[in-house]
Parts: C-alpha cells; structure tokens; sequence
C-alpha cells in the first residue's frame, strides 16, 4: 500500500487550488537568482519538500544550501557585537538548514557564534526561553566548552509555559544524551503541536503546520548520535529528516 504523503498524514487544509498555486511558486524560483534568497526561502522550501508537495529538484536542493550558507555568512561579516540585524531568525534558521543537508562543517561554523550572553532580541509572539534555547543547542557543536551555558539552560528550565517547558525537557535529553527521554519529549513536543488550532489555508508560511522548534532539537539530537526513535506515522510526519527533505 502506498504510504500518504506526510502533508496528508498532518491533514494540512489546502484546497487543489492552492497546492497547485504553491506548485508554481516554486516552479518560478530561479537558480540563476539564488544569491538574493535568503535562509526564509530556504526554511519554507524545506517544509514544502518534508510536506511533499513537490518532488526534491537540485534546483530546489540548491535553495536549501544557500540559505544555509547565508546564515553562515551573516555570522561571518564582523565582530558579532557590531552585527544589527538579529541574531535570532539567523540563527534558527541557518541551524535548521545546515542539519537539514547534514553540512556539519557549515553547523559548526554557524554554531562557533554563539555566547551565553546574547539576550533575546526577537520582540514578536515568542517566549525569550526559546530564543536562548538556540543558544544552548550551538553550544553543543562549539569546539570548546564556553561557561554560562548551563545558567541558560537552567533559566528555560525554570520557565512554566508548556510549550518551552516540554522543549527544556527534549533539550536536557539532548544534553545527556539520554535517547529514552528524548524519544519520550520529542512526540509530547508533536502531540502538543497537534492539538493546536488548524492553520488558515496558504501557499505561505508552511511552517505553521509544523513543530519547527522541536525539529531543531530533534534534529540536534540525532546529529549528536542519539538513535532515531521509532514513531507512528502520525508523528513522525511532523518531524523532518535529511530524506525527508531530499538529502539522503
């Protein structure tokens, strides 16, 4: 029997029109343009891919890679204090895709960034825990142990909203490299995710259908050598993989 389609499987509302409209949106990108994309169109391009409503293109590949190679160079331009734009969509992002094509040399250099003394700068709907849990995840890839980061994990820890205490819980297993617990956190991140509010239908913003912050971390773990747990369909369809996305 042939296996639906993860965008299936989530139960993505989208009428035909709409699928087909995003079709041809991402028929439109052009190679020859990619230096003008940026880790936003290489997320989105992603999420289209592990959905699967198109088929893995090189050319389509090749937006995932430059985005994470914009998120690269963001971070490479100059002293990190001088950077003025944030650092924490970059960040995000440029982690999110760099795991994605399982470019650990990008990871790492993207990850060598980051400090425990950034403070959140992302000013719309988002806990401040979140933005520091990206913090702690570069930590992990950083080539020498850089003190304050425990404090960091400590002060999401202590947060009570669910959403950021259930991502502390997969982080800590992420830490301690603890698989039971990270395979246990991970689908309670999912199934939370699950019972929020269907998106509004769009050719946009693909990532409302998703856990895109447990991804990470999910992610993260994997790359650090835990064993990928063994989820139904109904959950594993919310979680990206390198072959979810066309890279393996």
């Amino acid at each position: 029997m042939t296996r639906l389609k993860n965008w299936e499987l989530i139960g993505v509302q989208l009428d035909f029109d709409v699928v087909e409209a995003s079709r041809r949106a991402l028929a439109r990108f052009d190679p020859e343009l990619l230096q003008n994309l940026i880790a936003n169109d290489g997320k989105e391009v992603a999420c289209y891919l592990h959905l699967g409503f198109v088929p893995p293109t090189d050319e389509l590949r090749d937006i995932i890679r430059q985005g994470a190679e914009w998120a690269v160079e963001y971070f490479r331009k100059g002293d990190v204090r001088e950077i003025k734009g944030g650092w924490f969509h970059p960040l995000w992002y440029g982690m999110l895709l760099c795991l994605v094509i399982d470019d650990e040399e990008k990871l790492r250099s993207l990850c060598s960034w980051a400090t425990p003394r950034k403070r959140p700068e992302y000013k719309g709907p988002l806990p401040d825990e979140i933005q520091l849990m990206y913090l702690v995840l570069a930590s992990f890839f950083q080539e020498r142990p850089v003190k304050g980061f425990d404090r960091l994990r400590a002060k999401i820890a202590a947060c009570r909203t669910r959403e950021v205490r259930l991502l502390s819980n997969a982080l800590s297993a992420v830490a301690e490299r603890d698989a039971g617990e990270f395979a246990v956190a991970i689908r309670k991140c999912v199934e939370r995710h699950k019972r929020k509010p269907k998106p509004k239908p769009s050719v946009f913003f693909m990532e409302d259908w998703l856990p895109l912050h447990a991804n990470v971390v999910y992610l993260v773990g994997l790359k650090l050598g835990l064993e990928r747990p063994s989820y139904p369909d109904n959950i594993g369809a919310y979680l990206m993989t390198p072959e979810s996305v066309g890279f393996a």
